[in-house]
C-alpha cells in the first residue's frame, strides 16, 4: 500500500480529462437509430466507446494524487442532465454526432471551479456539455443529411452520471470513483 501511495504522489499527469460515466443502456436506441441512417447513406462511422460527459480537459501537468482527490470530491454529489438536442461537434480529426445537454448550473459551477485552479480546454463559444456517440469523417454531416437523421431520433429525456472518471492522455480511464449511494 505504501508503494502505491508513493507512486500516486510522484506521478504527474498532463492532458487529462475528468468526466462522468453515464447510463449507456439509455443511449442504445438513439445510437441504433443513427447507425441505421449512416448505413443507409453508406457513411463510415465508429461508435464512441465508454460514453461519458466531459467535465474538464486539464492541459497542464498536475500530480495524480491531486486529481484523484478532485475526482473523489466530485463523486459526492449525483448529477442529472436533461437532453437538449442532437448536434455535430467538430474535432481535430473527426466530427462527432453528439447529444447536446441543457446547461446544468451545478455542472457549470463545477467546470469553472476546476478552471480557476487548472488550465482547461474550452470550446469556441464557451462550455458545451454533451455526450459523444459516433465519430464520422469531417465534412460528411451536411445540414440536409443531419435533418434527415435527427428529425425523428429517439432521445432519452434525461441521463444520470454513475461514476466520475480520470482519463489519461491515451483516452484510457486511469482512476474511477462510483457515486455515493450507488
Amino acid at each position: 500500500m505504501a508503494k502505491f501511495c508513493k507512486y500516486l504522489k510522484e506521478k504527474r499527469m498532463q492532458s487529462t480529462m475528468i468526466g462522468f460515466s453515464i447510463e449507456e443502456n439509455k443511449l442504445n436506441r438513439t445510437i441504433d437509430y443513427i447507425k441505421s441512417w449512416l448505413i443507409r447513406y453508406r457513411v463510415p462511422y465508429e461508435i464512441v466507446e465508454k460514453s461519458h460527459i466531459s467535465v474538464a480537459q486539464i492541459t497542464n501537468k498536475v500530480k495524480k494524487d491531486e486529481l484523484v482527490r478532485l475526482v473523489n470530491e466530485i463523486s459526492k454529489e449525483p448529477f442529472k442532465f436533461n437532453i437538449k438536442k442532437p448536434a455535430i461537434l467538430a474535432g481535430r480529426d473527426w466530427d462527432f454526432i453528439t447529444l447536446e445537454l441543457k446547461r446544468n448550473p451545478k455542472f457549470l459551477e463545477l467546470f469553472y471551479k476546476i478552471k480557476e485552479k487548472y488550465d482547461v480546454r474550452e470550446f469556441p463559444g464557451g462550455v458545451r456539455p454533451h455526450i459523444s456517440l459516433i465519430r464520422i469523417s469531417p465534412g460528411v454531416a451536411t445540414d440536409n443529411f443531419l435533418y434527415d437523421i435527427m428529425k425523428n431520433v429517439p432521445l432519452p429525456k434525461s441521463i444520470k452520471s454513475k461514476k466520475v472518471d480520470l482519463w489519461n492522455p491515451k483516452f484510457q480511464i486511469e482512476y474511477t470513483k462510483k457515486k455515493k449511494g450507488k
